[in-house]
């Protein structure tokens, strides 16, 4: 039998393969993924001791799972660690540090199949720990895919250090996992039933947001289909699902924006996962009639992401409401400034109502917003047609006719 020293040495060998695949991706993932797009994730526990500590307990939620009948968590079940001084991030800290002695206790002992085991668990999550790049999810259960080839590494060792005594007890086991995967399988059918599930289960910011945004579109299609309803009573019914689905849609997204809060430090953060939230609370508020509460929500989403126009978007339209037509017209320039895609009924509604209500309060300013927006929709027309885009250029000059004749009034 070969000495725990040979053993180290010849899985060392096999792995060198895998960590050069590994090394490569880092360098990867650093020179050009992070290069090009900083708002992918963010950074855990806002530092690098909170991605440590959250770490430490997200290995050790991971042992749980994997080792006693827990409840199943689906996404996002872990509050992540802000300081090295958590103490329950501690507490597992001391669990790894337990199962390293172990192991290495057993490899001396000539048993190589704790560490093993150990190696293919720990080290099949590393790549999953936010370090040394983020991923943004402290844990999730489909990242154990893998890591639990290491509880059937120990399985098979019992099994066979057991003998024949094991098989029935190892075949019941068995049987009850595959009756515990089979009612499992309906969870996992698409993201609507996954994220209902999670919800179910525990908080998720991440299922939040995919729920508000899944009742946000519903409620806008049963809007839409009862301005065209010919029956009122129909009508009437639509319009009161369509209110029903914007109230669900805001509790999650309001749900999802307070998870977040809790979780970065300090706000806002330029991050896109963040701001998705934010920009669908806006446009939800919106179609309530909320209009203050869509501008706080346009506000912040504008502060997380001042490069998404759609923030910017929903800002003009909650300001034009709140009668600020001056600001709403400046939010719409910044949208369309930043690479607002143009909804040629959209803007001409937007910019002929914030026109109108300048010269109802005899705002001199009227005239110059009508020839800062054409000016802003003339320069929008030139960027698509210098990137090739003459579709969208095209768009951006007959919506300038559009103005000029629903406003009466022709600037250029």
């Amino acid at each position: 039998a070969r000495g725990p020293r040979a053993v180290v040495a010849g899985a060392a060998r096999d792995a060198a393969p895998f960590v050069a695949v590994s090394v490569a991706y880092l360098v990867y993932r650093f020179g050009v993924v992070e290069g090009a797009d900083t708002h992918v994730a963010y950074r855990i526990g806002g530092g690098v001791a909170g991605v440590f500590a959250t770490m430490w307990k997200g290995f050790g939620e991971y042992l749980l799972f994997a080792l006693l009948p827990v409840d199943p968590q689906y996404d996002w079940y872990l509050p992540a660690s802000r300081t090295l001084a958590d103490p329950t991030a501690l507490g597992w800290l001391l669990v790894h540090v337990a199962v390293l002695a172990v192991c290495v206790r057993a490899l001396r002992r000539g048993r190589p199949l704790p560490a093993a085991a150990a190696v293919l668990f720990y080290g099949a999550l590393l790549p999953v720990a936010n370090w040394p790049f983020d991923l943004g999810i402290p844990t999730t259960e489909r990242f154990l895919y893998v890591p639990l080839l290491a509880l059937g590494l120990l399985v098979a060792g019992g099994v066979r250090a057991a003998g024949s005594r094991a098989v029935p007890a190892v075949c019941a086991a068995a049987l009850a996992m595959g009756a515990i995967s089979a009612v499992r399988v309906a969870d996992w059918r698409d993201d609507d039933t996954l994220f209902a599930a999670t919800l179910r289960s525990h908080d998720s910011v991440r299922a939040h947001t995919w729920m508000g945004g899944r009742q946000r579109a519903l409620g806008w299609t049963l809007r839409t289909r009862a301005a065209r309803a010919e029956d009122e009573a129909e009508a009437a019914e639509l319009r009161e699902r369509s209110r029903v689905a914007f109230e669900t849609a805001l509790g999650h997204l309001d749900a999802a924006v307070r998870g977040w809060r809790s979780q970065i430090d300090p706000w806002p953060p330029r991050y896109h996962v963040v701001a998705v939230p934010l920009v669908d609370a806006a446009n939800t508020a919106f179609a309530l009639g909320r209009h203050e509460d869509a501008l706080a929500y346009a506000d912040e989403s504008a502060a997380v992401r001042p490069d998404l126009p759609q923030a910017h978007y929903n800002r003009a339209w909650a300001l034009q409401r709140l009668e600020r037509p001056g600001e709403a017209v400046a939010a719409m320039e910044e949208a369309l400034r930043v690479g607002q895609a143009i909804d040629a009924d959209e803007a001409v509604r937007f910019f002929v109502s914030a026109g109108q209500s300048l010269q109802r309060a005899g705002d001199d300013r009227a005239r110059a917003s009508l020839l800062d927006a054409t000016t802003a929709v003339e320069e929008a027309a030139d960027r698509f047609e210098t990137d090739g885009l003459r579709e969208r250029a095209f768009d951006c000059y007959q919506l300038l006719i559009r103005i000029g004749i629903s406003a009466g009034a022709f600037e250029n």
